[in-house]
């Protein structure tokens, strides 16, 4: 980092991740399983999607009880009973119906289908009570490929015995994890080619008996998280488990788990033929999303994307299809839940965002369009919502899971799959040159924080180091921006008499707030502002003990301080940032860096203090009410300005110091980032591409002119704020009463 040696780092924990608003509580069928290991210390309680590196090891490989104690708690109270033979049957002719039956003068599948069981006893090669599992796998695989081909399905997909086949998990090279699925219905080129879950379309599993249902799920919930995974492109895993006289089927989606009861194939031996059919068949339901496609010529390694109803920001130009990574940027590595891919496009302008919304929160896109040209905030440029719903493939009723049998009755949101097209920036703010660079991108995303919240009304509540993007382009003269509005909320919407403990408890674990991580709205009040801008000390805290200036922070090496604040349990986390927060900075830093920035982050330490001793004193044997408890929304955004400037003014004071360094390091850093912003501000560092949107006119949320309002979103504020202040006071007059 151009002279700045790196702090001493680790490189035994994990990465941070969004926790869930919520602990599920299992299902009437969830299992416990006392032999297992207990559930690790994970940020993200009800998320299997922390990365193959960390979870229990066997010597150098990972256990697959790891990933399947993660996935028990991803899909707790998640599972939904299909019923039996006749939804079943539904089921897969529902799945099947979008292709086209190719038998001479086929009539439809379920004619075909109860045709060819009439002539042929389809199992009569599989044995009915078999002494143990693998007398199944042979005859199941002969009878599926004998089925696709009389049937004239896709002669590429064929079934396999891959009992016996170690599969890597990937993209997690690095590591040993494999595991073997029974029966895997493969699309490969070469049968000598090493196989994966990239090439796999489902698969089976034999067992004598099929009764334990959750046992059952989770083995198969395993290979469906790593065909998710390996195929960014799938939406449902349809997956079966069958005995030699009974099937079960288990699929997988973003809202969990749906299973049927256990089937009798003897009696119904066309719910078999239809098993393998779905198994096959390139049904745009059960295969990859349509709107995306894998290149056509092995000289490519572009896919496409396209949004079939794409709505436009300002003046961007949506040309169908883009051309995209084959490799997502970012992606998820859940079942259930949003699951967010991030693909990056060929010409290095944009990222393509696909989420899984759940329906009772709003749309990104929604918030995103209300900040379009908005300082220090990231960019959307187009985007479309509903392009698939996971209750439209599971059909009405399925959405209820099994604690309905006990009489509580709880329905599962529907979630709906959305795209967005967004401006693509350098990286996270890491990837700054130099700590001058990023301390100037990090008061820039505190800037689009601050206009988010006091210009528009909406609060971020998910500050972490990845939703804060380092700019070199510098457009609209901002080095930073803030992204990933998943967790937004309007904030008079957080005083709702309904809202819930879950509206406090959000964000990314490692980067929540003291009060955020004691999680009681009846004691503290709402997620406010300075919850967020508390998130976003930690991340300069987190930047500082590993920033290099020569590229990504490594995530994974965290520091045994960042490690505490990085655990499963709230409280202990909430324990470890109160001893930070009130005692002498210790952590581990470079030399060159305490003597540039310790001051800094020593002042906003000072700065926090009033607000953790009241905290403190809200749990107190004694307790004291916290200040803003009880305040209303326009009072709270009236000291919120008054925060976001004394903040500011701690982080500008320390910018015009070390631009006014005599330091070698510090003349060196000025210098640097000049020449990067002067080539942003001559367009040499910019691709063609729309410009930004004009800032809406719409009525602010303090209710300022709009001269005042595009004044405030200045660089400075400075008299402005005086402006904002004022206009609070007459809102707090007026409309809040």
């Amino acid at each position: 980092m151009n002279g700045v040696p790196p702090a001493r780092f680790y490189n035994n924990s994990k990465n941070p991740r969004t926790p869930s608003r919520k602990n599920e509580s299992p299902g009437p069928n969830w299992r416990v399983n006392e032999t297992e290991p207990p559930f690790e210390a994970t940020p993200f309680r009800s998320s299997s999607s922390t990365g193959e590196t960390n979870f229990a090891h066997d010597g150098d490989n990972p256990t697959v009880s790891a990933v399947d104690v993660r996935l028990n708690a991803e899909l707790a109270g998640h599972w939904v009973n299909m019923g039996g033979v006749t939804a079943l049957r539904t089921f897969l002719l529902k799945c099947l119906e979008p292709m086209e039956c190719k038998r001479p003068q086929a009539q439809g599948w379920g004619a075909e289908v109860k045709s060819y069981v009439s002539k042929v006893d389809v199992l009569h090669a599989v044995p009915i009570k078999p002494r143990k599992e693998e007398p199944l796998y042979d005859p199941y695989v002969k009878q599926s490929n004998k089925i696709a081909k009389y049937f004239k399905l896709d002669a590429s997909v064929s079934a396999e015995n891959t009992s016996r086949v170690n599969i890597i998990h990937q993209p997690f090279l690095n590591t040993k994890l494999s595991t073997k699925p029974d029966l895997s219905f493969t699309k490969r080129k070469k049968k000598s080619d090493d196989l994966s879950y990239a090439q796999i379309r489902t698969v089976w599993d034999a067992k004598k008996d099929i009764n334990q249902i959750s046992g059952l799920g989770l083995q198969l919930g395993m290979y469906a998280r790593q065909i998710l995974a390996e195929q960014p492109g799938r939406r449902f895993v349809i997956t079966f488990v069958l005995s030699g006289k009974h099937l079960r089927l288990f699929m997988f989606d973003r809202c969990g788990v749906m299973y049927s009861d256990k089937v009798d194939i003897r009696e119904h031996q066309d719910i078999f033929v239809l098993a393998v059919l779905t198994s096959v068949a390139t049904s745009p339901i059960i295969d990859m999303d349509p709107t995306i496609k894998e290149p056509t010529m092995s000289t490519t390694p572009y896919w496409t994307i396209s949004l079939p109803n794409p709505s436009v920001v300002g003046d961007f130009e949506y040309v169908a299809p883009f051309l995209v990574e084959g490799q997502p940027a970012a992606a998820g590595h859940t079942v259930r839940g949003r699951s967010t891919i991030c693909w990056k496009t060929k010409d290095g302008l944009y990222i393509i965002k696909d989420y899984w919304r759940a329906q009772d929160r709003l749309f990104e896109a929604e918030f995103l369009k209300e900040l379009a040209g908005i300082k220090g905030v990231g960019q959307l440029r187009a985007y479309q919502d509903n392009l698939c719903r996971v209750s439209a493939v599971r059909g009405a009723g399925h959405l209820l899971n099994d604690a309905a049998q006990l009489g509580t009755a709880t329905e599962i949101p529907d979630r709906i799959q959305c795209r967005q097209v967004l401006d693509r920036y350098t990286g996270d703010l890491s990837c700054a040159p130099n700590p001058l660079a990023m301390l100037i991108a990090f008061r820039d995303a505190v800037v689009g924080h601050r206009n988010a919240l006091l210009v528009k009304g909406i609060l971020h509540r998910d500050v972490s180091l990845f939703n804060i993007m380092f700019d070199k382009r510098a457009r609209d003269g901002a080095l930073g921006r803030l992204i990933d509005f998943d967790h937004a909320k309007k904030f008079e919407d957080l005083f709702d008499k309904n809202a819930t403990g879950g509206d406090l408890c959000v964000g990314t674990r490692m980067y929540q707030s003291v009060k955020v991580l004691r999680g009681d709205p009846k004691v503290f009040g709402v997620h406010d502002h300075m919850d967020d801008l508390e998130s976003f000390f930690y991340v300069l805290i987190h930047l500082f003990t590993g920033f290099t200036g020569t590229g990504p922070i490594d995530a994974f090496g965290l520091p045994p301080v960042l490690q505490r604040w990085n655990n499963a349990d709230t409280a202990f986390c909430a324990t470890m940032k109160l001893s930070f927060m009130t005692g002498p900075l210790a952590f581990p830093m470079s030399v060159e860096l305490v003597d540039a920035f310790l001051p800094l982050l020593e002042g906003l330490q000072q700065f926090f203090r009033p607000r953790i001793a009241a905290v403190s004193r809200a749990k107190a044997i004694r307790p004291e009410p916290m200040p803003t408890k009880n305040c209303r929304p326009a009072d709270h955004l009236l000291q919120a300005a008054k925060d976001y400037k004394s903040f500011l003014e701690i982080v500008d004071a320390h910018i015009a110091m070390v631009k006014n360094s005599p330091e070698l390091w510090a003349r060196r850093w000025v210098v640097e980032t000049q020449k990067m912003l002067d080539a942003a501000a001559d367009g040499s560092a910019e691709p063609a591409r729309p410009a930004s949107p004009t800032p809406s006119n719409a009525s602010t949320v303090v209710g300022i002119s709009r001269k005042r309002s595009q004044a405030f979103l200045e660089e400075g504020a400075g008299e402005d704020d005086v402006h904002v202040q004022h206009a609070h006071k007459r809102r707090a007059r007026g409309v809040d009463q």
